[in-house]
This record gives structure tokens, C-alpha cells and sequence, in this order.
């Protein structure tokens, strides 16, 4: 079994959705099965697309509105660069098997506002966090009248905790199984799909 999961198996982060990983891995585990598993990041493209995707002013440029703070790291890699990981696993099972492959650490951590600004850089579009949250404003969005609130806030909580200095992800290993894959600069730089929403964005705004 070759399987995504995420750290802290005893249940660190209450969100389902990162807990659901957890309690299959102790699955797969007691079950007796060859196993390699992958620690997922976060993606580049979930901030361009749907929910976290930024809106766009003609004076602002382009703004991120996710409720989070704006400079705390943030594991990540693009979808396109999983599969780097995960082939080998695949091709090699003797050599993995039983392994944790734990995606990157730095220079692939990135916060809000480096994702905004290395945008901004790469493309000279104007663009920026729309929130700068404080801690105690983070702290309180659990408890906002929205149905998701507290899974947001669990999830971007446990973010905080895998941060750099979490012992966990491993920019080395990452980087020797697949050294191509890209820092966020250059995923913009090449991206579809970041064209594609820029030149959206754009349009939607002259037609109004």
C-alpha cells in the first residue's frame, strides 16, 4: 500500500479531515500490510482554486482573503510534483517499503504573504494578504458564525505546529527522491492555471 497521510497519529489535529489519514494509517499498520507512506503538504494550487482562491481590484490587485496569519509558514508543493514522490515507491518497493516520505521543508515552506508577494514578483501584478490577522483574531475565528469555522481553525492550527522547526518534513529526502520539484516561483512562473485565473480575474472586472 502506497498511501497520503498526514503527521500526528494520536490525533493532533481534531479537523476529520486530517484525522481520518490518521486513523488509516493505524489501519494499515495493524493490518500487517507493506506500506510506504507520503506526508502530504498543502498544495499550491488550493490557493488558486475555489476557496482560497484570491479576488481581484484594479487599485489592490490580487488579494488573498484566508483566515489565517499572514506570516506563518505553510508546508506546500504542487499536485503536478506528488507524483515524483510517489513513483518510486512504486518502482523500488524493497527500498521503501515501511517508509514515511516526509514532503519538504524549506525553501518550500511558504507563508500567505510569500505566496502574495513571489506572485507579485514573478508576474508585477500588485497583490497581498486581504486579512492581517492577529494571533488573538485567529484564536477567535474558531468560534465564528460559520459552519466550517472550527475545522478551518483546527486545520490552519495544526499548520502552526508543522511548521519548520517540527522535526517532521524533510526538504532533504524530499529533494533527493525528486529533485525537480518546484519551489513556488517557479510553479507560477510556468502555471496554467495561474494564467488562466489571472486573465479571468481581469476580464470579469473590465466587463462589470
Amino acid at each position: 500500500v502506497v498511501g497520503s497521510i498526514v503527521e500526528g497519529r494520536e490525533g493532533e489535529c481534531g479537523a476529520i479531515s486530517w484525522e481520518s489519514k490518521a486513523l488509516l494509517e493505524d489501519l494499515v499498520i495493524a493490518s500487517g500490510i507493506s506500506y510506504t507512506f507520503v506526508y502530504i503538504p498543502m498544495y499550491y494550487e488550493n490557493f488558486w482554486t475555489s476557496f482560497f482562491a484570491p479576488s481581484y481590484d484594479e487599485e489592490k490587485g490580487f488579494n488573498w482573503s484566508v483566515g489565517f496569519l499572514p506570516d506563518v509558514p505553510i508546508f506546500a508543493l504542487s499536485v503536478a510534483d506528488i507524483g515524483g514522490l510517489v513513483v518510486p515507491a512504486f518502482r523500488e518497493p524493497e527500498k521503501y517499503t515501511g517508509t514515511y516520505s516526509r514532503c519538504p521543508r524549506r525553501p518550500i515552506y511558504l507563508s500567505l504573504r510569500d505566496l502574495a508577494t513571489q506572485f507579485s514578483e514573478v508576474t508585477s501584478e500588485k497583490a497581498s494578504p486581504a486579512l492581517e490577522l492577529t494571533p488573538e483574531q485567529f484564536e477567535a475565528s474558531r468560534h465564528a458564525d460559520h459552519p466550517a469555522a472550527e475545522l478551518m481553525y483546527l486545520s490552519w492550527e495544526y499548520v502552526i505546529r508543522a511548521g519548520p522547526d517540527c522535526g517532521v518534513r524533510d526538504q532533504k529526502q524530499t529533494l533527493s527522491i525528486y529533485p525537480q520539484a518546484k519551489t513556488y516561483r517557479e510553479w507560477v512562473k510556468d502555471s496554467p492555471l495561474v494564467k488562466d485565473y489571472v486573465k479571468k480575474l481581469k476580464a470579469e472586472k473590465a466587463a462589470a
